[in-house]
């Protein structure tokens, strides 16, 4: 239920309420229940995005693009790129870097201490080539949504397509 209504605790009573009236007693409750009784209304947001690219989390990072790409007003397709881009680019600088310090990682590529185990998992999970293909696959989406390159789609099929894209590279 938490992916479907956030952490809000006073919320998660009020929707649990609604299952209590809608679910017959005895019965087991699921996903299904809950999508089909409270519905999907959880405000996914770009930082769970990255994070979920980062680890790799197929279900999760394709569950935020769709909400994303069924509200392209509140979640423009230039800003998920730049977030996207900027992510990829400190990727790219984390594997030039090789063997250093969590803290010279962090002095060398500007960022929070706190942040550079982010970066090291990404390592990890994209390898330098793919980071390279990532990083190229953000450039052709940038310019589809400036009509230079493709047919005309839609964001919502650029959100989608690039999110696939990167995640099955």
């Amino acid at each position: 239920m938490v992916s479907f209504v956030g952490a809000d605790l006073q919320r998660m009573a009020h929707e649990a309420d609604k299952l209590i009236v809608n679910v017959p007693a005895g019965s087991e409750v699921g996903a299904e229940e809950v999508e089909k009784y409270i519905g999907i209304s959880r405000e996914y947001n770009y930082f769970e995005y990255q994070k979920a690219i980062m680890q790799r989390n197929v279900e999760r990072a394709q569950k935020i693009a769709f909400y994303f790409a069924d509200h392209t007003k509140q979640h423009p397709v230039p800003l998920i790129l730049i977030m996207l881009f900027n992510f990829f680019a400190k990727v790219l600088q984390a594997h030039d870097l090789g063997a250093m310090s969590d803290g010279e990682i962090a002095r060398v590529m500007g960022i929070s201490p706190f942040k550079v185990g982010d970066y090291l998992t990404a390592k990890r999970n994209y390898p330098l080539g793919k980071v390279v293909r990532v990083i190229e696959a953000i450039k052709n989406a940038d310019l589809k949504v400036k009509g230079v390159i493709g047919h005309a789609q839609t964001d919502r099929e650029i959100i989608l397509d690039l999110s696939f894209e990167i995640l099955h590279l």
